[in-house]
């Protein structure tokens, strides 16, 4: 988790001196490491997205 830390530190710097006052992210609700880490950074999920293959 170090480098994802790291990568998105970085990129939170980055908006914040371009003037965004959010980042959004997309992330598979079965990747749970991906989720877990960025919850660890203080993201919170706001939408949940319903798919059906027909």
């Amino acid at each position: 988790m170090f480098v994802a830390k790291r990568l998105m530190t970085k990129a939170e710097e980055w908006a914040k001196e371009k003037g965004y006052k959010q980042l959004i992210l997309n992330v598979f609700h079965n990747n749970e490491l991906a989720v877990n880490v960025y919850k660890h950074l203080g993201y919170e999920i706001e939408v949940v997205k319903m798919v059906k293959v027909l």
